[in-house]
């Protein structure tokens, strides 16, 4: 009977344990929903069909302090960009004080006419900037070089571009108090396959990872464009990938 009982305590706390582990995650629109991340981090995943891959997640990330916040990439669509935006500001009364963009794909920036419109500061390096307006599309308003800190409240946001990877213009977004970051399409999800690779630099992906895991050695939390957040092994996956492309150049 204490053999049982104990096995059933087990089983139990086991499952509470489990539960825990699970980040919550809140729909607040049909094709967008928020899984929270940290105290202050919550991702928002959008979805939207692309084609040659079907019915995609793209995420992207929220930092809020007090009653401001940032977002890194727009959802994917105008529809799902709007749709946060509704729900961040008149919903819940926070303040958007601006939004990073990873890379020029649609999956970062279809939203950008939709923010740019409610007088939300836009960030992208250089290089963004330039493919966007190259292809025709809709630019962050604000450029960067290499680096870009911005602060919201009294944190610090360290925007760094480490290389070509997915795209030549890729960026990652560190948040140092939260050690969370935030590494768009140039990090994979574990298990997951290459994917869009029409504008990769495959021969450097991997060392470009590298100067990433470098750069933010104390990163606890990895959120990739596609797919679930992990921890550091994301980007020794990534790596992994890769390495053999590597090796061609």
């Amino acid at each position: 009977m204490n053999k049982l009982f104990s096995l059933l305590l087990f089983l139990m706390i086991s499952n509470v344990a489990l539960k825990a582990q699970q980040p919550a995650v809140q729909q607040i629109g049909e094709d967008i929903q928020l899984i929270r991340l940290t105290d202050n981090t919550i991702i928002h995943r959008s979805f939207t069909v692309f084609e040659g891959y079907g019915r995609v997640g793209s995420n992207g990330l929220i930092y809020l302090v007090d009653s401001t916040c940032v977002i890194f990439d727009t959802p994917a669509t105008a529809k799902t960009t709007v749709r946060l935006l509704d729900y961040l500001t008149k919903e819940q009364g926070y303040t958007v004080q601006a939004l990073v963009v990873n890379h020029f794909h649609e999956d970062c920036t279809a939203g950008l006419d939709s923010v740019q419109a409610r007088g939300i500061l836009t960030y992208g390096s250089k290089k963004t900037v330039n493919l966007c307006l190259a292809e025709g599309n809709t630019a962050p308003q604000k450029k960067f070089g290499r680096k870009k800190v911005l602060k919201l409240g009294d944190q610090q946001i360290v925007n760094y571009y480490p290389g070509p990877a997915h795209t030549v213009d890729n960026i990652v977004t560190y948040l140092p108090s939260e050690k969370v970051l935030f590494g768009g399409c140039m990090i994979k999800s574990l298990g997951a396959g290459r994917g869009n690779i029409n504008d990769a630099d495959l021969g450097k992906w991997s060392d470009t990872v590298e100067r990433v895991q470098k750069k933010f050695p104390e990163v606890v939390h990895v959120v990739p464009g596609h797919g679930h957040a992990g921890g550091p092994d994301l980007l020794d996956f990534t790596v992994e990938m890769f390495a053999e492309d590597r090796m061609k150049k």
